[in-house]
């Protein structure tokens, strides 16, 4: 039989509370619509050995108040390290505090983000790879809408493995 250690009924809980911010309720029938975005992303962080690495890629989400999404970023530091980032993503939109009446996800967002990364020293990222790690950090932007379907973000983030970085990106809502 399975035993679950301490830390790990710790973990299971600490991930169930989390989950019951997130409102579910099967007869609201709001018309408040839920947005589903896509964007590229352009970043830069301290991913290489000793420069700064350059990223791009794309990212996804859905929600209006808390967002949930996925986001890939391509990595290069322009001599030696290559990396892909493969995180998902929780936002919660701060607006919702001071203003709980509103569903515009616009304004200041903290953004928990994780998952894996996958490093290439020399050449190009192949799978199965040699070195990984696991990426987790937290991020703090500012989305400005554009019209209704348009905005764009900017945002600072710091974590592990890349301790510190920055980004903007430009995308349409649905």
């Amino acid at each position: 039989m399975y035993r679950f250690g301490l830390q790990r009924k710790i973990l299971l809980l600490a991930l169930i509370s989390a989950l019951g911010i997130i409102p579910l309720f099967a007869q609201d029938q709001s018309t408040v619509r839920k947005d589903i975005w896509v964007c590229p992303v352009f970043e830069s962080g301290y991913y290489g050995l000793s420069n700064m690495a350059f990223g791009g890629g794309v990212a996804l989400g859905y929600g209006d108040k808390v967002a949930l999404g996925l986001k890939v970023i391509y990595w290069s530091d322009l001599e030696e390290v290559r990396s892909l980032e493969l995180n998902f993503l929780v936002r919660l939109y701060l607006s919702v505090l001071y203003r709980p009446e509103t569903s515009e996800s616009s304004g200041l967002f903290i953004q928990f983000s994780g998952g894996p990364v996958i490093f290439a020293y020399k050449s190009d990222i192949e799978m199965p790879s040699e070195v990984g790690a696991f990426s987790a950090g937290l991020t703090l932007g500012w989305r400005f809408l554009l019209g209704k379907s348009f905005f764009a973000e900017g945002a600072i983030r710091g974590g592990y493995p890349y301790i510190v970085g920055g980004g903007l990106s430009a995308g349409i809502r649905f």
